[in-house]
């Protein structure tokens, strides 16, 4: 893997995805050398908020288990349904 392709993805992640992979660099720096990790700084990245309009209600969710289809399908929107998995 090249500098550039490095680079390139980088660029392509979310500020989210990047301040976890700082945050887990950082805590396997911290214990080889607790120093050196303290030099990788994270921001305080704001989070957007889901508004109750943005979610599907019960009858959107019954409409796209009824029309799967097969029952593998019905059954995996039922589950990130009831889990609240995204």
């Amino acid at each position: 893997m090249t500098l550039t392709t490095i680079w390139t993805t980088m660029e392509t992640l979310k500020n989210s995805t990047l301040k976890l992979h700082k945050v887990v660099i950082r805590a396997f720096i911290g214990k080889i050398n607790p120093k050196l990790a303290g030099c990788i700084k994270t921001k305080n990245i704001q989070h957007s908020s889901i508004t109750p309009d943005q979610l599907l209600t019960y009858e959107e969710i019954d409409c796209l288990i009824r029309r799967a289809p097969t029952a593998r399908d019905k059954a995996l929107i039922a589950c990130l349904t009831d889990s609240g998995a995204r």
